[in-house]
């Protein structure tokens, strides 16, 4: 045991050696994909400085090899320069990319959001909707759907000017973002219409959660008016072809709700609906 771990140890400049020309195989791939621009020169500087680290790197290894023991004071600074130099790109260069994938985030999050509510657009929704189905086709985990609409929205519109009716959709928006869970989606659907996506959820935690956000909602005085939603509640079914098929039954047991007198929840699969 002792003679493999000093064999190990005798070869660590070999292993050294290994490692630095993995480095450089990984910089080569990134060069590949960069797109032109500074980025992409600093990291055809940083491949140069590895190839010159390199070349010290072998002349020590050679030096050591053979015990020629005049390891000369140039050769060792110029490995510890370069050596500087590969860490400080390194660190440069890994802020700025740090710095590219937050401006990145926050460019994705503007394009995937709706401006006035500040939730999700139809975009994202889209995504959404195809990721769960598929997860429930793979892996049968469940989802819910939940689809709000503002009741009697166009008389605010009419009666108090689209002003108040934008700060109706912009403190829905944030009281729902406030009450679903994290890993839930909420998305405007298309004028007044917000769909909340549950993933793992069943019908029956969907319909309570759908209660809930109803009670909030018409809790709230906006403007000096009070506003309720009617919810269309629908869950994922083997039965469906397509992934949207779930927001058309959402759709179908919201239309229930309205005619059952509106500021109410109605799951689909307690409708008849055909």
């Amino acid at each position: 045991m002792t003679s493999i771990i000093m064999a190990i140890i005798h070869n660590f400049d070999v292993i050294g050696l290994l490692l630095i020309l993995g480095s450089l195989v990984s910089v080569r791939k990134i060069i590949l994909e960069l797109p032109k621009g500074s980025i992409l020169t600093k990291w055809k500087v940083l491949s140069v400085v590895i190839v010159l680290f390199i070349g010290g790197y072998l002349h020590v290894i050679y030096q050591h090899r053979f015990g020629d023991t005049f390891a000369t004071e140039i050769v060792v600074s110029s490995l510890l320069l370069f050596g500087a130099i590969f860490v400080l790109m390194i660190s440069t260069l890994s802020l700025q990319t740090t710095r590219d994938i937050r401006r990145m985030d926050v460019l994705e999050l503007e394009n995937t959001t709706d401006p006035l509510m500040g939730i999700r657009n139809r975009r994202y929704l889209d995504n959404k909707i195809i990721e769960e189905f598929k997860r429930f086709e793979h892996y049968e985990t469940p989802f819910s759907v939940l689809m709000l609409d503002i009741d009697h929205f166009k008389a605010v519109n009419d009666n108090y000017g689209h002003d108040v009716g934008d700060e109706v959709l912009v403190t829905l928006g944030k009281s729902i973002r406030e009450y679903i869970r994290e890993n839930d989606c909420a998305s405007r659907y298309g004028g007044e219409e917000i769909i909340v996506v549950c993933p793992s959820t069943k019908k029956a935690d969907a319909f309570n959660l759908a209660q809930r956000i109803r009670e909030h909602i018409e809790s709230l005085t906006i403007c000096d008016l009070n506003v309720t939603v009617s919810i269309g509640v629908a869950e994922s079914s083997s039965r469906f072809k397509e992934a949207n098929e779930i927001i058309k039954d959402a759709d179908r047991a919201l239309y229930i709700a309205k005619h059952n007198g509106r500021n109410c929840v109605v799951s689909y699969v307690d409708t008849p609906l055909v």
